[in-house]
């Protein structure tokens, strides 16, 4: 059982394996989930991630601690506790006790929650630990059924020495998730964050199931004095540090793969963008943009940024960091000139944009099952139609395919919007339907070739009548792949399509 990595777990949330996908274009990365949770050793967890929640964290345990003679400035649940009489009493008895629980039923937390963004040894896992576990918890372990001898007891002798008979700490729930929807993220970074290493939204939970026990030991008045005198190593610099870290995480990711949403095209040889549609047919995607939710708010993610916010911690991290670099240094004292200081605020409250170099080689657009409509980019893009009524506005250079023939093509003309072309209306006993002119559907699309056998056509866009023969009739072309196509009329001097009816037989 290997510690798991942010590369681990973030092929895991995209892509449902450790391994990156061999074809980044097929649509079930849409839909794919976990066949199974990831596994994680509770013994090996808290030496790492828990090794800052120390026993001094736990109210009920402070409460046993202490010193009987300090009665007057007892809360109400410590007095009851300093007066226990001898015996030895069980974790549940206690929560009872101080009414934590009430007839078997939680009334009040009792554990402990670390946002282990805050918490940092110099160990250098810092970032790592923030990006995995993002907000966690933690509590007093449970007794085991079937390990005799290993339960947990508050005991409290006749001498009135106390202890706790196999102490542990553990995590609280057998059972984590990774996402960025809850906890240190979703507070402090999650818009920044989300919209760089997962655009189009296919991430879906990662399920960890905590196995195995934690080592116990007695937990007496010197080791609990112990704990209490345990640095905490939690600090708002540390947070801030994760913040202004978030382009080494992203880097990281990036130089492994994990989210190089890019698609080399064999035709130009250059790497294309990948965005990926939903399979509830509410993607809606115009050219670079993404309209989608991410912690329940509608956002619009534009992968031609070249910078993202990285979120709410902007001001904290600019009065923090930036004043260090910004305050009290002159150009004498460096040596050099003074970088400009927007640009040093720059650097600190956004991360670099990686797919936004790539947008000028046209996007790749991979649909789901839903019924998407998308609008390509000015350049050559690349669509893959899934399941559903799927409308595609395409353009010069783009490469059409669509997996079950069902849906529209609409052409985008210079104005960047589909509509009919006028010129082409007294040619209407050519199309099957009038209104087909209206909805700007492959009007004056010429076809240059088609094979049936494939459902593969070559077209050109032309609003003129020029001779076939000089090839020179067309202002762009593009390609159409998967769709079912109408009988094609030839004309004398060229070759014309009447508009593609995807559910003709």
């Amino acid at each position: 059982m290997t510690k798991l990595t942010i590369q681990d777990v973030t092929n895991l949330y995209l892509y449902k394996e450790e391994l990156l996908p061999r074809n980044r274009l097929d649509d079930s990365l849409i839909s794919k989930t976990l066949s199974r949770n990831r596994k994680i050793d509770k013994k090996e967890f808290m030496l790492d991630v828990g090794r800052f929640v120390t026993a001094n964290d736990f109210d009920i345990v402070r409460y046993f601690f202490t010193a009987k003679d300090s009665l007057i400035n007892l809360s109400s649940q410590a007095r009851i506790l300093a007066e226990l009489k001898p015996g030895k009493y069980s974790k549940t008895q206690i929560l009872e006790m101080l009414g934590y629980t009430q007839n078997g039923a939680n009334i009040k937390f009792a554990g402990k929650i670390q946002a282990l963004g805050f918490y940092d040894d110099n160990k250098s896992d810092l970032l790592e630990r923030a990006y995995l576990w993002n907000t966690t918890g933690f509590k007093i372990r449970d007794n085991v059924e079937g390990q005799a001898g290993k339960d947990l007891y508050f005991v409290v002798e006749q001498s009135g020495k106390r202890y706790i008979e196999n102490f542990g700490i553990e995590p609280l729930n057998k059972e984590e998730n990774f996402d960025f929807e809850g906890g240190f993220w979703s507070n402090l970074v999650n818009l920044g964050l989300e919209s760089i290493i997962d655009p189009s939204g296919i991430g879906k939970k990662v399920g960890i199931d905590f196995i195995g026990e934690v080592d116990t030991y007695t937990l007496d008045e010197t080791k609990f004095k112990e704990e209490v005198n345990r640095k905490s190593h939690w600090s708002l610099i540390n947070a801030a540090k994760v913040y202004d870290g978030l382009d080494q995480i992203i880097k990281k990711l990036w130089d492994s793969g994990s989210i190089k949403h890019l698609y080399q095209d064999e035709k130009s040889g250059r790497p294309k963008p990948i965005i990926y549609g939903t399979n509830e047919g509410d993607s809606h995607i115009n050219g670079t943009k993404i309209t989608r939710k991410i912690a329940g708010k509608q956002v619009t993610i534009d992968i031609a940024n070249q910078k993202i916010d990285k979120g709410i911690l902007s001001g904290i991290t600019t009065s923090m960091l930036g004043n260090m670099l910004l305050g009290g240094i002159s150009n004498d004292d460096l040596g050099t000139p003074l970088p400009n200081k927007q640009d040093i605020i720059d650097s600190l409250t956004k991360i670099d944009n990686r797919l936004a170099s790539y947008v000028k080689n046209g996007v790749v657009y991979v649909m789901g099952n839903g019924d998407d409509i998308v609008t390509g980019t000015e350049y050559e893009d690349i669509f893959h139609g899934g399941q559903g009524e799927d409308i595609y506005h395409a353009g010069e250079g783009d490469l059409i395919e669509d997996s079950d023939g069902k849906g529209k093509i609409y052409l985008i003309r210079a104005n960047n919007l589909p509509k009919a072309d006028p010129e082409r209306e007294d040619n209407e006993d050519n199309l099957k339907e009038k209104e087909e002119i209206k909805k700007g559907l492959l009007i004056g699309a010429i076809l240059e070739s088609y094979t049936p056998s494939n459902k593969s056509a070559t077209f050109a866009y032309s609003s003129n009548y020029i001779d076939e023969a000089s090839r020179a009739y067309t202002n762009y072309r593009y390609e159409v792949k998967g769709l079912k196509l109408p009988v094609v009329k030839k004309s004398i001097s060229r070759f014309y399509c009447r508009f593609i009816n995807h559910n003709s037989n």
